[in-house]
Parts: C-alpha cells; structure tokens; sequence
C-alpha cells in the first residue's frame, strides 16, 4: 500500500480501499461489511456539521426592491434595485449575508469607475 504524504491516513486508507472495491469488482468481494462501516463513520466526523456553520451563512439581507419586469429581464444589463417601493417596485429583495461583501466590493468598483 504505497502512501501520498499529503495525505492523512484515513484519507490514504480510503483511497486505497476504494481502488481495490473497484478492481474486485465490488465491496463485498474485498472487504467485510463491519470494515466499511467502520471507515464511512470514521470519515464522517471530518464533515462539517450544519449547526457548526457560522450564523451569517444562514442570515438574510434586505438588498432593495425591484418589480417582476426587472426580474424577468434579470438577464439584461439593464435595471436597478430602489430602497423604498418607489418606482412601482414592490418585490422585495435579500441575499445571503455571507455575500454581502460582493455589493460592496462591486460598489466600490462601479463607483471610482464614474469618477475616471
């Protein structure tokens, strides 16, 4: 069993293994039941959990409102996203928190683009 060094041991081992289940030709002819268990929930505990995932990835943003025009030509590089419901724009719209940074960071750029 050659090991990659870059690799952990379950890693390599389940390489491994996964190499032989398919040269025999399936799991049963290469392993017994107990051992693929015991791998699969030794590799599980390497799995994030949902509940461990940081509370902004589950958090909404308000972003503005827009109309079903503008949805419907979402394709378009036309349009735009109001504050209030101005405008006949009454769809309200929201975006993960974790992707906030990106209007910033495209405001930012559209914004020192106009002062050139």
């Amino acid at each position: 069993m050659r090991r990659n060094l870059n690799m952990t041991n379950l890693e390599s081992y389940i390489t491994n293994m996964a190499k032989t289940i398919k040269k025999n030709g399936g799991a049963d002819q290469a392993y017994h039941w107990s051992e693929i268990a015991m791998v699969l929930e030794e590799a599980l505990k390497y799995i994030p959990k949902e509940k461990l995932m940081a509370k902004d990835y589950r958090e909404l943003v308000f972003v503005g409102y827009t109309n079903g025009l503008q949805i419907e030509r979402g394709s378009e590089d036309k349009g735009a996203f109001y504050s209030n419901t101005d405008n006949g724009c009454f769809v309200p719209l929201y975006m993960l928190e974790c992707h906030s940074h990106r209007a910033r960071i495209t405001a930012h750029k559209i914004d020192s683009k106009k002062g050139d």
